[in-house]
């Protein structure tokens, strides 16, 4: 009886797994569709990063990146998931495409670093980690923009960087209290857990 039990508390763990990815794969198609397009550059202003850093900050390292793979996954077969309604290979080697492999390295170094003993309990520390994941979306999005659009050094940093810092801050503080208030919750209904058994 105890064995079946924990077989089924296995099959519903995993199933669970898989949703919160599922999850996440379309919240960051949400997030592709809610933008503001730019008039001097190819990259409009979207909400995808915030789901990308929330995704590595709630599931992790591993399943936050395999989340995003999903969603990236989704685009190539054609779902207009990619900002914009785009969707295809096109899209992920244009000027745009750095910022969406970006989006991988970012879950994944979010995911990782929030899982280091003690760092989700320091606000300053959540900050930095988001902040980091946020940088590298941009970079990953600058490098390909620079050599698709044959940019500058200036124009990219006009085109592919300077445009979203202020909006990407105000992300961040929104960011880190969700997360902080995820953790409070997960800690406490831990607590209410070990306490009933």
């Amino acid at each position: 009886m105890k064995k079946e039990i924990i077989l089924s508390y296995d099959k519903t763990g995993i199933w669970l797994g898989i949703s919160r990815i599922i999850l996440f794969s379309l919240l960051t198609a949400v997030g592709s569709h809610i933008y503001i397009p730019l008039p001097f550059t190819p990259v409009p202003i979207t909400l995808q990063n915030f789901f990308v850093l929330l995704s590595g900050a709630i599931l992790g390292a591993g399943a936050g990146t395999i989340s995003q793979l999903s969603y990236i996954g989704l685009g190539v077969s054609g779902l207009p998931v990619f900002s914009q309604g785009y969707s295809g290979v096109s899209r992920l080697i244009g000027p745009t495409g750095g910022y969406i492999f970006g989006f991988v390295f970012s879950a994944y170094i979010v995911g990782k670093l929030l899982s280091v003993k003690n760092v989700c309990k320091s606000y300053l520390k959540t900050f930095f980690v988001f902040m980091l994941g946020m940088i590298v979306i941009l970079i990953c999005g600058a490098i390909q923009l620079s050599i698709v659009m044959h940019y500058s050094i200036k124009q990219t940093m006009v085109c592919g960087i300077l445009p979203f810092i202020y909006g990407d801050f105000i992300k961040l503080i929104i960011l880190v209290n969700i997360y902080r208030l995820y953790i409070n919750r997960r800690d406490l209904s831990s607590v209410g857990r070990a306490v009933g058994s």
